[in-house]
């Protein structure tokens, strides 16, 4: 099953400009953040193109392109399972199950309500008022193809905003998704967070 899910955004919490500053300084500080964030999200969409500029990026193997290639329908799935999980925010906590019910098998959506979505964690982002504003999945790559499970890797990055402070945080994220058919349908049957 899937690892429990952290129930705190504790860099969200208390986060505030501090005492003291103007408003045209706030102003500034704040410009300056949206440039840096809007830099590293280009730099970060553009990496590949950028690699052959700075250096060979590492050799991806033909066995784990094949693999990708040939099982394309549940690399997507995983795409979009990771990109649901987090797609989440203050004001559709409640719909979020509902959402994402079609993506998975019926025990591990179980867990999911219970653990992922645990009234705690629900209550954190109804706190703080916290949602995503952006998410960049990579492409992912097909790790494992074992007894009808194909276990695909999906990196990605979550941007979370607080409505409560104004502030916002980068959460990156890396799971193991397993996808399977179940009743000739293919669905997200686990997935676990790498360390």
């Amino acid at each position: 099953m899937a690892e429990p899910h952290e129930d705190a955004f504790p860099e969200l919490e208390g986060k505030s400009t501090g005492p003291g500053l103007s408003s045209g300084t706030k102003g500034v500080l704040g410009l300056g953040i949206l440039i840096v964030i809007g830099l590293s999200v280009s730099v970060w969409t553009q990496r590949d193109s950028l690699k052959g500029l700075f250096g060979s990026s590492p050799a991806r193997t033909a066995t784990t392109d094949d693999q990708t290639a040939g099982n394309l329908d549940a690399v997507n799935l995983a795409e979009r399972f990771a990109t649901a999980v987090f797609n989440i925010s203050y004001t559709n906590v409640t719909d979020q199950v509902q959402k994402i019910s079609e993506l998975m098998d019926d025990d591990l959506l179980e867990y999911y309500k219970s653990n992922f979505l645990s009234s705690s964690f629900r209550q954190k982002l109804m706190e703080q008022k916290a949602y995503v504003v952006f998410q960049k999945t990579d492409r992912a790559q097909v790790v494992t193809i074992a007894n009808g499970q194909t276990i695909v890797r999906v990196d990605g990055v979550n941007f979370f905003n607080s409505d409560l402070n104004g502030s916002q945080i980068q959460l990156p994220f890396s799971f193991d998704v397993t996808v399977e058919k179940v009743n000739g349908k293919l669905l997200v049957t686990n997935f676990k967070q790498r360390l």
